[in-house]
C-alpha cells in the first residue's frame, strides 16, 4: 500500500465520508484514499468537498439511494440463496437430486470415497451456510465478508463446472445450473467491495491516530 502523502487530509477525508452515504463509496476507492502527488492530493480534496457540499442535486442524491440499496438486495439476497440451499443440503431429496452432478464432477466425486451421498450434501450445506454468514457480516467485519465472498466465488465456478460434466442435461437443468453465473458476479462484486472496505478503515484508523 503507497504511503500516506498527509495524515490531516487523509483525517479530514475520513471525517467527510462519514457525513453521509454519498461520499462512502468515493471514499472507499483506493485513489480517493492514498495519492503521492500533491497537485493530485489538492485536486481530490477539492472533487470530495463538491461531492459533500450543500447543494448536491437531486438526481445525485436518489443515484446514492437507489445503489445503496441495489447493492443491499444484491450482496443480502446472495446471503438468503445460500441459507437456502445451505440448509436443503441437509434433507435427503436435496442429497439426492445433486448426487448425479456432483459424481460426474471430478472436484466433488472424491466425497463419495469418504462419505455417504447425504454427509456428502451436508458438507456442501456446511460450506454454503459458513459462506452466509460471513458474508453477512460486512457491516461489523468486511474481512470477513471479503473471505466469505471468496469464497463463493470459488464455489459459483465448480458449479457451472456442471454444464460440461455433468452428462445428457435436459434444457431445464443447465438454465438452473447456468444461473449461477449471476451469483458469481455477485460473489466477485461482494469480495472487491468488502476488500476496499477493510481498506478504507484501516486508513481511518491511521488517520485518527494521527489527528
Amino acid at each position: 500500500m503507497a504511503r500516506i502523502g498527509s495524515c490531516e487530509i487523509v483525517a479530514e477525508r475520513c471525517k467527510r465520508a462519514e457525513a453521509g452515504n454519498f461520499v462512502s463509496t468515493i471514499a472507499q476507492t483506493p485513489g480517493l484514499l492514498l495519492w503521492n502527488n500533491p497537485a493530485q492530493e489538492n485536486k481530490q480534496v477539492n472533487l470530495t468537498e463538491q461531492a459533500v457540499g450543500p447543494s448536491i442535486p437531486g438526481w445525485i442524491r436518489t443515484g446514492s439511494v437507489l445503489a445503496a440499496v441495489g447493492q443491499g438486495v444484491l450482496r443480502y439476497g446472495l446471503v438468503a440463496i445460500l441459507l437456502l440451499f445451505g440448509v436443503q443440503k441437509w434433507t435427503k431429496p436435496e442429497a439426492d437430486a445433486i448426487q448425479s452432478f456432483m459424481a460426474n464432477s471430478p472436484l466433488f466425486s472424491w466425497l463419495y470415497h469418504f462419505a455417504s451421498v447425504q454427509s456428502a450434501s451436508i458438507v456442501i450445506g456446511v460450506v454454503e451456510l459458513v459462506c452466509a454468514i460471513l458474508i453477512a457480516l460486512r457491516h461489523w467485519l468486511p474481512l470477513a465478508c471479503a473471505a466469505g465472498s471468496a469464497i463463493t466465488i470459488g464455489m459459483f465456478l465448480s458449479t457451472l463446472t456442471f454444464l460440461v460434466t455433468t452428462p445428457h442435461m435436459d434444457a431445464s437443468t443447465q438454465g438452473f445450473v447456468i444461473k449461477d453465473i449471476l451469483s458469481l458476479g455477485v460473489a466477485l462484486w461482494s469480495t472487491g467491495e468488502a476488500l476496499l472496505a477493510t481498506q478504507f478503515r484501516t486508513t481511518r484508523s491511521v488517520a485518527k491516530a494521527y489527528s
